[in-house]
């Protein structure tokens, strides 16, 4: 065989085998999608696929087209209309653990894309270790450019309390919606008014309590923390961070609605932690870490979980429990404003005031996905007393918060 031909055979081999692995990769991202997400259609009642919908295109050039994504359109049980994702492989052996990880904080602050993270059925050559399901809405922006300092700096206001911040965070094609794009990228205004700067002030109304229970027994601590803005509170133990404490976190979503007029954003967040069949491991130092932007603050507790390790019951379906709620809030007539209102567990949610259900109704009443209440065009009989029930098929509970509504500065 000559070189020529020996050339031309290499070159069709290698064709070959790249072929051949892209059509394994595409395989692998397919059936793996399929099976994350199918489980999610049972979890919504299916007693079978039939109602299932799953297919996989090529993903647009505006969504970042690579060989790396594809476009997923998916019908779950119960929905009438699909729901559209984007699929990009991950690898943890790249600096791109530092973009799952501005996903995942983006996500707890309800900035970002819901995305979901899911593990391939691997062939050896395939050195994808995950893959970012991103739920794409229309107002979704990707970001272009030089972005890392921009997403970098809005989660360094959000997450200020951290003793320090890195400014460098990988931030390759992650989107955000429409709404937040000039607290990401480039917005040189003051995020709250001279008002608020001015007056900006924060405390501890009820502090955290030390406590010492059995092992076996659950643990519970409860924490109020309050100011001007209302400020965001978060667990940590041992200096760790509890994100799975369920904390609140900035609304950005009000503070674009209130910009440019005079918000006084002045309110106590009440938030507890529940750890569930305490165990000697949970011992430890508790802190609930209160943050607005202006000042930061801490409460901790010396907790102590006495006598040897306890068996728990096994973990039973039960009802959700209210872990973060508005004690009680301030603002402006003809503001909105945001009563915050969050379980352990997902919820249904319902929301009344003297004594009647309060209903959804544009320009006036929003009840996000997450159980907050958002009140539009406040008005001076919007005053008084509100409650939040979270419940499920097991039983609920309900939270109290008072809003007081106020005249402008000026």
């Amino acid at each position: 065989m000559t070189t020529s031909s020996r050339s031309t055979a290499s070159t069709a081999f290698k064709w070959k085998v790249t072929i051949r692995s892209l059509c394994r990769r595409k395989h692998t991202k397919r059936k793996a999608t399929e099976n994350h997400l199918l489980g999610q259609h049972f979890e919504r009642g299916a007693e079978d696929e039939m109602d299932f919908v799953c297919r996989l295109d090529y993903c647009p050039e505006n969504l970042g087209e690579s060989r790396t994504r594809a476009l997923a359109y998916v019908q779950f049980y119960g929905q009438k209309e699909e729901t559209k994702y984007t699929i990009k492989n991950h690898r943890f052996c790249s600096p791109d653990i530092k973009e799952m990880f501005c996903y995942k904080l983006l996500k707890r602050i309800n900035v970002g894309p819901q995305s979901q993270f899911i593990v391939p059925s691997r062939f050896p050559e395939i050195k994808t270790s995950l893959y970012i399901a991103t739920q794409w809405k229309d107002n979704f922006i990707p970001l272009s450019g030089d972005t890392e300092k921009a997403v970098s700096r809005f989660l360094c206001r959000t997450f200020c309390w951290a003793r320090s911040c890195s400014s460098k965070i990988f931030t390759r094609k992650i989107v955000v919606d429409e709404m937040y794009f000039d607290y990401l990228f480039g917005n040189e205004k003051p995020i709250d008014n001279e008002w608020i700067t001015k007056h900006a002030i924060i405390g501890v109304p009820v502090p955290v309590e030390n406590k010492t229970i059995a092992a076996g027994e659950d643990l519970i601590l409860h924490c109020e923390i309050g100011g001007i803005p209302t400020p965001t509170v978060i667990w940590a133990r041992n200096g760790e961070y509890l994100f799975s404490g369920k904390g609140s976190f900035i609304n950005w979503e009000e503070k674009n609605l209130n910009q440019g007029r005079e918000p006084t954003e002045t309110g106590i967040m009440a938030v507890e932690l529940i750890i569930p069949c305490a165990q000697p491991s949970d011992s430890g130092v508790y802190s609930c870490l209160g943050n607005n932007l202006h000042h930061r603050i801490e409460s901790t507790s010396h907790v102590v979980v006495e006598g040897p390790p306890k068996e728990c019951p096994p973990k039973a379906p039960a009802a959700p429990k209210i872990v973060a709620w508005t004690e009680s809030r301030a603002e402006n007539q003809g503001l909105t404003a945001t009563i915050v209102c969050i379980s352990d567990i997902p919820a249904q949610w319902t929301w009344s005031f003297e004594g009647r259900e309060i209903i959804e109704q544009i320009g006036r009443y929003e009840i996000k996905e997450h159980g907050n209440l958002m009140i539009h065009n406040l008005l001076f009989s919007d005053l008084g007393t509100y409650y939040c029930t979270a419940s499920n098929e097991f039983g609920n509970s309900t939270a109290e918060t008072y809003l007081h509504v106020t005249r402008s500065h000026s």
